[in-house]
């Protein structure tokens, strides 16, 4: 069972921005909104519409750029529901020229969730806890994995960092 498959576009976007650093956080929203401009053309809807994925994809593909770890990142956000084998591809592409940028392993970690992978989830969970945005939430997305593991003292200990306050958010994912 995967948790995230319900999981909103904007509370991964709402968890990240909560961790991100200000010139990190800029550059995000300037290549968001060009990526939301790009998908929300009426071309590309219209594609959609057709039943033509890979033509309503074109916008947003013409905006890779190669190594731009922000822009794939963006872009492997935006695409998770609907293309999510690319997604995944786009993420490891930001995680990867992004030099193990917090950010990028934070969306590995959930990629790797969807995919009920949670060895590796939780390998990518502990690089973003190293980088201190292991908070609220995120901390018992990182529990589940290391529970489905029976790393029980691990598990117990980020459910006591998640504060407890958002389980229910976590139960409505579920």
């Amino acid at each position: 069972m995967s948790l995230l498959r319900g999981l909103p576009a904007g509370l991964l976007a709402l968890a990240l921005a909560g961790a991100a650093q200000a010139d990190d956080t800029s550059r995000l929203a300037e290549i968001v909104a060009r990526a939301e401009i790009a998908a929300n053309s009426s071309d590309s809807t219209e594609h959609y519409l057709d039943g033509r994925p890979e033509a309503a994809l074109a916008p947003l593909r013409a905006l890779e750029e190669e190594g731009n770890w922000e822009t794939a990142f963006v872009l492997g956000n935006m695409t998770w529901r609907m293309h999510p084998e690319l997604s995944l591809r786009w993420h490891q592409q930001a995680l990867a020229w992004s030099g193990g940028n917090a950010h990028s392993q934070l969306e590995m970690a959930l990629q790797h969730m969807r995919h009920d992978r949670c060895t590796e989830a939780s390998a990518a969970w502990d690089a973003v806890d190293a980088a201190g945005f292991l908070k609220g939430h995120l901390a018992a997305l990182a529990a589940y994995c290391h529970f489905e593991q029976g790393d029980y003292p691990r598990a117990y200990a980020l459910l006591e960092q998640s504060g407890g306050s958002r389980h229910g958010a976590l139960e409505r994912v579920l």
